[in-house]
């Protein structure tokens, strides 16, 4: 009678530990997925940053050399601040493009505007 006890008792408990270690594990599983999530999506991002940096004859690195090494949390932070900074520095890149455009363009009408006052006068 005290075995039957005692197994129902270890019996308790491993059911305990059962279910907190599967808990545990699903976490995890969580945590693994949206980590391979944010990997995924900082492949994307740096893919399209490098091809436009390609497509401006700019050499550049090969993405991140130990992305699929080292302490995953870390990197990720890590990577996604190196993207942030080079999407920046796009974007920075078009406007000045953009503004460069528009300040020819003011240019353009200006030296156009005077021709034409110059050729109504002679």
């Amino acid at each position: 009678m005290e075995k039957t006890a005692e197994y129902t008792q270890c019996y308790e408990a491993s059911k305990l530990r059962t279910a907190v270690l599967e808990k545990q594990l699903k976490q995890a599983e969580a945590e693994y997925a949206a980590m391979q999530a944010k990997r995924e999506e900082l492949m994307r991002r740096s893919q399209k940053m490098e091809s436009h940096a390609a497509s401006r004859s700019c050499s550049s690195s090969n993405a991140f050399p130990g992305l699929e090494t080292g302490s995953a949390l870390r990197g990720f932070q890590r990577i996604e601040d190196m993207i942030k900074h080079k999407e920046a520095q796009f974007e920075l890149e078009q406007s000045m493009k953009a503004e460069a455009a528009a300040a020819r363009e003011a240019l353009v009408l200006e030296q156009l505007t005077r021709l034409r006052s110059n050729a109504k006068q002679g």
